[in-house]
């Protein structure tokens, strides 16, 4: 198997209906299900089972259910193969099969048993687990020893079976229980999700979700507690009316598994349609720390929130008592209470000119201690998370906050632009997208679409032709709204992705229109560089220096058509190159488009064209570009000089330089595995 985990799309395999059983006819303990056996009987004549393979199917009853999949071993006798299937039939009209009381257990029996040469069965071993039987969901053992056990709370707990190789008077079973796991967002009773294991620790979960929109497949490493992958499709449209679903996964061999969903009950008395899927998925043999690695986030969604007691606050006194103090006021709705508490805990420790002289200490001792939970719990609390989109907040504790640039877009639920867009907030917006660093393309491209979608909005009012399609929530629609030119210019001086940034453009313009309409502005942008006067050498005024004190170039006539919203020449370009890889198919449907596309086309070309004349300056002018680097480097040498620290030869500014590359460790980030 593939080292690298992955689960591949499901393709229908089967689809059949099963009719309507009346009630009464099985006993409580009958549960229908759709798993596929061989079963051999002579005289029967009920229903439909099959392994997939039709030559050693068999037709047995509808009432028939087996308690597990089916066994199949293939044995040599004469020189003819035999291949026999051994199934366990749980309930049927005609038969029932013994087992325990066990709603009055608290614990689950496991015995591990063999066929000898002899066909005969051959006692191995036992044990017993701490677990209610009454309380299991689903179970699943692997070929390698794994036994997987999901309750109905929706934990997931995993047990290494082995059996001692030394022979026993009272054979036992020795178990080793690995970290468990308690899930969340997905459906619960009257829905039965299920599980597969794989191998030793890579289990295979199939479940509706919370919304019983979609099926998620999930796989999971029970040794570290991680989501290495998942994969989630719709619900078949034939059990959206259902009130619930079954899913049971059954392995097919050479990595598949078989997905069954059965609709539990039908609102309309009817027969019910149940779908076999067949998924492919990839799983490494064992469980490492390399494949763990970076996965700890995944399984976000999927694993239920601690809600125990929150520890203290990881800061002082002062500043938890800060926290209760603007709390309280924030729930009281006193926004200029929890203003004055905030700003004056901000100038509290400022220290007085006269007491220091360093500038650079000076500086740093006017800012106060803004570190990561105490900017979050502040956001939180002044942002009014969870409450109504009216419910009144503190912009100026925001923009503090903002202005400061300690603000993170992971510190709000959602991120921060969703979250100042409901509270109509777009100076704060504009603010985020010159000091948050971490703003995701998917957040960028959102707010863009609503942007959008507030002008087209003002737009069909005046023309009652035109209809209202997937517009934004009105509360998003609110406030002081930029121009759809100037808050595209902001999007595109952020730092963006190309898979990302195309995959968000993907999701939220659909429209023809909208994609036309992005690249109409670009196209003007593209006209305005067009325009501008081509520079062989800048003038007195374009030459400024440095915080070094090292003349370099500054372009004032770019400065000021940058303050009127055009971007970088290049940023454009990427921008356009985006738009068309996610949407060009659908611009070709739309016929206004055609003249847009043409319009880029031209400008584009005497762009290239300009580009290709200059390629020719760069051998002529390498040599002053060196030397303005070198000038510049120089410049910050003595500057650093005149700090009073050290200088040193070249030769030995290289060998630390190459000492200190040696002992980096680079980027790193900190994540927690269950061992």
């Amino acid at each position: 198997m593939s080292s690298q985990p992955s689960i591949g799309e499901p393709f229908l395999l089967s689809s059949y209906s099963i009719p309507q059983k009346k009630p009464g006819k099985l006993s409580k303990k009958s549960v229908a299900t759709s798993l596929h056996a061989t079963f051999t009987a002579k005289g029967s004549s009920e229903g439909y089972v099959s392994t997939l393979h039709p030559v050693i199917s068999h037709t047995l009853g509808p009432t028939i259910s087996f308690a597990c999949p089916a066994v199949t071993c293939i044995s040599s006798s004469s020189k003819t193969n035999i291949c026999t299937t051994y199934a366990a039939i749980a309930s049927s009209s005609s038969s029932t099969s013994s087992s325990t009381n066990s709603d009055a257990q608290d614990s689950i029996r496991v015995q591990a048993q063999s066929l000898n040469e002899d066909e005969g069965i051959e006692e191995l071993g036992f044990c017993e687990l701490e677990v209610k039987p009454s309380q299991i969901s689903s179970l699943s053992l692997s070929s390698s020893g794994c036994l997987t056990i999901l309750s109905r709370d929706l934990s997931l707990q995993s047990y290494l079976l082995s059996v001692p190789s030394s022979p026993s008077p009272t054979p036992t079973i020795i178990t080793k229980p690995l970290p468990s796991l308690t899930l969340a967002a997905l459906a619960q009773s009257p829905s039965r999700p299920s599980i597969l294991a794989l191998t030793s620790t890579h289990v295979l979960l199939a479940s509706t979700t919370t919304s019983q929109d979609e099926v998620a497949l999930l796989l999971w490493d029970m040794q570290y507690g991680v989501l290495l992958t998942s994969h989630n499709f719709p619900v078949p449209s034939s059990m959206k009316e259902s009130g619930g679903i079954s899913a049971q996964l059954v392995d097919a061999g050479q990595g598949q598994a078989v997905c069954i969903l059965s609709p539990l009950e039908s609102k309309k008395q009817q027969a019910t349609l149940t779908t076999v899927l067949v998924t492919s998925y990839s799983v490494p043999l064992t469980s490492t720390i390399a494949n763990a690695l970076g996965k700890a986030l995944n399984g976000a969604r999927w694993i239920k929130k601690d809600s125990s007691p929150v520890a203290a606050a990881p800061y002082n006194e002062d500043k938890s008592k800060l926290v209760a103090e603007m709390r309280t006021a924030m729930d009281q709705n006193r926004i200029q209470a929890a203003n004055d508490l905030f700003f004056s805990w901000a100038k509290g420790g400022v220290l007085r000119e006269a007491e220091v002289e360093d500038e650079e200490v000076k500086r740093n001792e006017e800012r106060p201690e803004l570190d990561y939970t105490f900017v979050k719990d502040i956001l939180n609390i002044v942002l009014q998370v969870g409450k109504p989109a009216n419910a009144p907040y503190s912009s100026e504790v925001v923009r503090y906050l903002l202005g400061n640039k300690v603000v993170s877009t992971a510190m709000v639920e959602g991120g921060i632009l969703a979250t100042l867009r409901v509270k109509g907030d777009w100076k704060s917006i504009e603010t985020a997208f010159d000091t948050v660093v971490d703003l995701t393309e998917t957040e960028l491209i959102t707010t863009l679409y609503v942007v959008l979608a507030h002008h087209r909005l003002q737009s069909a009012k005046s023309d009652d032709n035109v209809m209202e399609v997937d517009q934004p929530a009105s509360s998003e629609l609110s406030g002081d709204i930029p121009s759809t030119a100037s808050f595209l210019a902001m999007v595109l001086n952020y730092p963006t992705s190309s898979t990302p940034l195309r995959m968000a453009i993907r999701t939220h313009f659909k429209q023809a229109e909208d994609l036309a309409t992005l690249l109409e502005i670009s196209s003007s942008w593209l006209a305005q560089w067009n325009e501008l006067p081509v520079r062989v050498l800048p003038t007195v005024k374009e030459l400024r220096k440095d915080e070094n004190g090292a003349f370099i170039f500054d372009d004032i006539v770019f400065r000021e058509k940058k303050r009127g919203g055009l971007p970088n020449l290049s940023k454009i370009t990427y921008f356009v190159q985006t738009v068309l890889d996610a949407g060009f198919v659908t611009l070709l449907t739309y016929t206004p488009s055609h003249k847009i596309l043409g319009q880029l086309h031209a400008r584009l070309d005497s762009e290239i064209a300009r580009s290709e004349q200059f390629q020719y300056l760069r051998g002529p002018l390498e040599s002053f570009v060196q030397a303005q680097a070198k000038a510049v480097k120089e410049a910050a040498r003595k500057k650093e000089k005149g700090k009073g620290q050290p200088t040193t030869d070249w030769r030995q500014r290289r060998k630390q330089a190459q000492a200190q590359a040696g002992l980096s460790i680079g980027v790193y980030q900190l994540e927690e595995l269950l061992l």
